[in-house]
């Protein structure tokens, strides 16, 4: 039987309530107004997950219906504006199995000099005013980080980058104010990778990605 995107959708949507709740998340499935704050108001969101640290606002589209979401950006500005929210877009795609990547083991990875090359060259296209592309190298070579890191401390290094954050910072090989720096930086990364206009993508946002990604490199 042929899945439609929106069972794709709805299965991707249960494996990450309970990845979250794996974690020590509280989650709610498909919010109702009443569990909604007032400035979520005008939105249905697909999913919230809550701890004490932070309130995740998840959206799960596949490709197909990514495009036909309109309301997408209006609702990753909103969230942005509010300390201790984050917005999380999930794309799936019915025609590859799951968001996985295959690695072989640590060696398919960035070596830390080639990590360490690549953030020196995000600094170079900030110079030059090239600040979307720089935060997009830049990210590149963060996510080498966490996947070496995961690697190292037998973590799936081929589950999605958010997936591999949320296990680090569980297992304490992570600060909290490193979390939430790369969860923003996620945030970040998928408007750009997604074509959402992100209006936010400043400076000082690469800046503490790069910084917070030579901290990490620091402690492997």
């Amino acid at each position: 039987m042929t899945q439609t995107a929106v069972d794709i959708e709805r299965k991707r949507r249960v494996e990450i309530a309970r990845e979250y709740r794996k974690l020590g998340y509280e989650v709610i499935l498909e919010p109702n107004r009443s569990q909604l704050p007032e400035f979520l108001a005008s939105f249905q969101p697909d999913m919230l997950a809550r701890n004490n640290i932070e309130t995740v606002v998840v959206e799960v589209k596949s490709r197909d219906t990514l495009s036909q979401s309109a309301h997408m950006e209006a609702l990753a500005a909103v969230i942005q504006r509010h300390e201790g929210w984050r917005f999380e877009l999930v794309v799936t795609n019915h025609r590859e199995k799951g968001t996985r990547i295959r690695i072989k083991d640590i060696d398919d990875l960035l070596t830390t000099q080639d990590i360490v090359y690549r953030l020196n060259e995000a600094r170079t296209l900030s110079d030059k005013e090239y600040g979307e592309a720089a935060f997009l190298l830049a990210w590149s070579a963060t996510e080498a980080t966490l996947r070496r890191a995961a690697s190292q401390h037998r973590i799936s290094a081929e589950d999605s980058s958010i997936s591999i954050l949320k296990n680090l910072f569980a297992q304490g090989l992570i600060n909290e104010d490193q979390y939430k720096k790369l969860s923003r930086s996620i945030s970040v990364r998928n408007s750009l990778a997604h074509g959402l206009r992100e209006t936010k993508t400043s400076a000082s946002e690469l800046k503490t990605l790069l910084v917070t990604t030579e901290q990490l490199l620091s402690g492997q």
